[in-house]
């Protein structure tokens, strides 16, 4: 995963503890706790390291490959074949069919279509 963090043109100056840096970094934007937050939170990682590599290491096309590749590992592990064919996601591998015609129910886009 961290081959696909690669950074922009023409630079190549890597923080110390460049896996640590760029993991806490992630995670400060997946959680929206923010730079200043995971900075106090993880030692030996400051505001400027994790502002470095969120400006010079991850973007669009840094974080799709990545999760393209942890996907794509996760899919050949025995165990991922439990869950069925990877068409459809569940945080919790939990899915209630229910009538289409129920009251109860509403159509949402972002849950199992387009």
């Amino acid at each position: 995963m961290i081959a696909h963090f690669i950074p922009l043109q023409q630079h190549q100056s890597r923080p110390a503890n460049f896996y640590k840096t760029l993991i806490a970094g992630l995670i400060s934007q997946a959680t929206n706790l923010g730079v200043v937050a995971m900075s106090a939170s993880v030692k030996g990682v400051t505001v400027d390291m994790l502002r470095h590599i969120l400006q010079f290491y991850v973007r669009e096309e840094t974080n799709k490959n990545a999760s393209a590749e942890i996907v794509n590992q996760h899919h050949q592990l025995p165990f991922s074949e439990i869950h069925g064919s990877g068409t459809l996601s569940s945080s919790d591998a939990q899915r209630f069919k229910i009538r289409a015609d129920s009251l109860l129910a509403s159509y949402y886009p972002r849950y199992y279509g387009c």
